[in-house]
């Protein structure tokens, strides 16, 4: 059986002065997992990327920014974000695995993921600088505007997101039958006479990333 990644982490943070933290989806208990394992007094930063879907539906965690604002670490964002990157002073791991349970293997029907050292190829230097120049951190006006996303009032049929949710931004369809797209997005999921593609419509909605709100008439797809 493989580790769980946390372990691959754990191993990889132990008495890091510098860690670096880039994931498009974190969830809170994941990263309080983290911090717990490094050193109150290490520099850190926290790159991932929100959008308005991700928010409304709970794939990531607002609080994420107040935890790690609360070891005087920086917390940024970067706008088309698809990399998982760690980094313990000059440990590195690279893979596919975000900072949630389903991620890094704290949940029983965890994602099949890795994590491990990238190749000599890979230029870490030139990641970060690249990274970073197209990252901002996150203001507190900014905040409040993120904060206001939790409010967004989701058509019926889109799922609440838990811990174990990822994204896919390389989306491919779930459902069989773009009509069921339609349904649950328009809150007509009940047409939809298969439980199991009523699931998956809602989940292709998500990925998609159709704004709330939008007539039917509009989404186009039928």
């Amino acid at each position: 059986m493989l580790e769980r990644l946390l372990d691959t982490v754990a191993r990889s943070c132990a008495g890091s002065a510098d860690v670096l933290l880039v994931a498009p989806y974190i969830k809170l208990p994941s990263l309080q997992r983290i911090l717990d394992l490094v050193a109150p007094d290490a520099k850190l930063t926290c790159v991932t990327r929100w959008s308005p879907q991700d928010i409304a539906v709970g794939a990531s965690d607002l609080e994420c920014r107040a935890a790690i604002q609360a070891r005087n670490g920086l917390f940024m964002l970067h706008p088309t974000l698809h990399a998982k990157y760690y980094r313990f002073d000059d440990r590195i791991l690279v893979g596919s695995a975000n900072i949630t349970g389903a991620g890094l293997g704290q949940i029983p029907a965890s994602n099949l993921e890795i994590l491990c050292p990238p190749s000599s190829e890979f230029n870490a230097m030139e990641f970060e600088s690249e990274l970073l120049e197209r990252s901002h951190e996150v203001s507190d006006d900014e905040f409040e505007n993120w904060s206001s996303m939790q409010a967004i009032d989701l058509p019926a049929g889109w799922p609440t997101l838990s811990e174990d949710w990822v994204g896919n931004s390389g989306w491919r369809p779930r459902t069989r039958d773009p009509e069921h797209l339609r349904l649950a997005y328009t809150g007509n999921s009940s047409a939809i006479a298969s439980y199991d593609e009523r699931v998956l419509a809602s989940l292709d909605i998500l990925d998609i990333g159709v704004p709330p709100g939008l007539p039917p008439a509009s989404l186009m797809l039928g």
